[in-house]
């Protein structure tokens, strides 16, 4: 069961500035096209180096065959997150970076980047949980540690247990946007599924 709490339109494609040129991805409603070129007047590189947002590289892998069948060079693709995609653009270890989330004002200073779909996200719950919707009023309560049970939202009296993304992705960075509460410490969080603890790990942002 899926709810739905907010739409990101920022699913893009980052490119590096004085690095490797490469022509963006196109789109349309319905369909996304390769149209990435490089020209150079030097030898090509081994592979065309593409990392970051897992949200887009299931798209990519769907292009790189159409892209290397005109002659395009192989690509290297890996995942990582679109933090990971936006560093390794800066440092020229990749020539684009996949991120699902708006560039920050300091990285469109050095990065250019052409959004390419809407990304959407959702709050899932186990499929045998008969709750099937939340209100934003109670998402903020579960994920702030006022609910600590499913019996406070309709559903059996069991324990709720909170997970999350890990810090540098952006579908956490979305949700704190989305619903206005910050995971403290972010430096110090790294366990990609980790449990979100109530009240210590969770506080509510400034506005």
């Amino acid at each position: 069961m899926r709810n739905g709490v907010g739409v990101d339109p920022w699913l893009q494609i980052t490119h590096g500035i004085g690095k490797r040129d490469a022509l963006p991805l196109a789109r349309s409603l319905t369909v996304v096209l390769f149209a990435m070129t490089a020209v150079t007047l030097s030898p090509p590189l081994a592979a065309l180096d593409i990392s970051g947002a897992s949200t887009v590289q299931p798209v990519v892998e769907k292009l790189i065959p159409l892209f290397t069948a005109q002659g395009g060079e192989p690509v290297k693709l890996s995942g990582g997150g679109s933090g990971a995609g936006v560093k390794n653009t800066l440092s020229g270890t990749s020539q684009i970076g996949m991120v699902s989330r708006e560039l920050h004002a300091d990285e469109k200073l050095t990065l250019k980047n052409t959004v390419i779909a809407m990304d959407a996200l959702a709050i899932i719950v186990n499929k045998d949980n008969p709750v099937s919707s939340l209100t934003k009023a109670q998402l903020v309560d579960v994920y702030s540690g006022k609910i600590n049970n499913w019996q406070a939202l309709g559903g059996p009296d069991l324990p709720l247990i909170r997970v999350s993304k890990e810090v540098g992705r952006s579908t956490l960075e979305l949700f704190e946007h989305y619903t206005g509460l910050l995971i403290p410490d972010r430096k110090k969080a790294t366990n990609p599924r980790s449990v979100s603890k109530p009240i210590s790990s969770v506080q509510t942002s400034k506005p």
